[in-house]
């Protein structure tokens, strides 16, 4: 006669045993959220890997649950479905990666088209006084007795002290353009909070941001 009671000790260890297999279910998109965050997953990663990974699981059931194979099913099936969630989110977080890059990268060429048009308007009405401003602005930070990066630093600090966002701007990118490492660059920025107060702190936000974008148009060129 077969016993089909289950005792004490069966039954917590198949309680133990449920617990950490929905511990592991529940668990899974997130970790992936977070390791396609940092760029150590993509969903292309995934999809290569999941026929190992059903292998995995399928191990994983055999171990944690009672050895018959409808228990092990119970638990596989959630994590095979989790695992295709989990790409989902993957691929969800990769786009969202790359529309923020886009903006970001636009952003830059927004920056310089703009610059640019309203520079030929204003110089097309050959005005002498606003030319010779703009030809003592392009002398001024030729190589000097100071050199070009200390001098485009002196430019970034004053501009940043004076809140002139587009000014700043200016000075990022052309510091971006002529080598000038962030470190050094956030010092600078450092040295005009400083000087400016509290009240500079909304630019510097801005400065950051704008510097990213440099980062991130480089990359897509």
């Amino acid at each position: 006669m077969v016993d089909n009671q289950i005792d004490i000790s069966s039954y917590i260890a198949l309680v133990r045993a449920s617990a950490l297999a929905s511990g592991l279910i529940f668990e899974l998109p997130i970790i992936i959220y977070f390791l396609t965050k940092i760029g150590l997953v993509t969903p292309e990663f995934l999809k290569t890997y999941r026929k190992y990974a059903m292998v995995i699981v399928l191990i994983l059931s055999a171990i944690i649950t009672p050895p018959d194979i409808a228990s092990q099913v119970i638990v596989a099936i959630p994590i095979i479905i989790l695992y295709q969630v989990s790409i989902t989110i993957s691929k969800i977080v990769i786009r969202n990666q790359k529309r923020k890059e886009k903006k970001m990268s636009e952003s830059v060429k927004e920056f310089n088209d703009y610059r640019s048009k309203m520079n030929d308007k204003i110089l097309g009405d050959n005005n002498k006084i606003i030319k010779r401003i703009f030809n003592l602005d392009t002398n001024a930070f030729a190589e000097g007795a100071l050199d070009v990066k200390t001098k485009e630093l002196l430019g970034l600090v004053a501009s940043t002290v004076l809140r002139c966002d587009d000014c700043v701007k200016y000075h990022l990118e052309t510091s971006y353009k002529i080598g000038l490492k962030k470190e050094e660059v956030v010092e600078a920025l450092g040295i005009a909070t400083l000087v400016g107060g509290t009240i500079v702190i909304p630019h510097l936000r801005r400065a950051y941001e704008f510097w990213d974008a440099l980062e991130e148009d480089s990359k897509t060129q």
